[in-house]
């Protein structure tokens, strides 16, 4: 019996150590309103779109996938509801090394 245990907490260490390394395996799919705003280009020294959840901001990892509906110039940005894959994870934000957002897959998306 204690073979058993031995094995069973050995097979639990390696779930949780391997847990959420992957970004298709730590994630939470939620449906949220918020603010998408376009900050510009990157050709020209922009940061692409960022999606505001109240104070938490998000970079969207399919930004070719947002219509060009959104880009809508200006700090107010366009208030949205999003369904997206938040993968509960900081990433360089694009435009500056040092600036991070949360990573998100946005889904669906539709203005309010």
């Amino acid at each position: 019996m204690g073979k058993h245990i031995l094995t069973g907490l050995m097979l639990l260490a390696i779930f949780s150590l391997s847990s959420c390394e992957k970004e298709e395996t730590c994630y939470t799919t939620v449906t949220v309103d918020g603010v998408i705003r376009w900050s510009g280009s990157y050709a020209v020294d922009g940061c692409g779109y960022f999606l505001m959840v109240g104070e938490k901001k998000y970079k969207p990892t399919n930004e070719a996938d947002i219509p060009d509906t959104y880009k809508v110039t200006g700090w107010e940005g366009t208030p949205v509801e999003v369904k997206m894959i938040d993968y509960n994870k900081q990433v360089p934000a694009g435009c500056q090394v040092s600036y991070q957002a949360n990573s998100a897959k946005l889904l669906e998306i539709r203005k309010k």
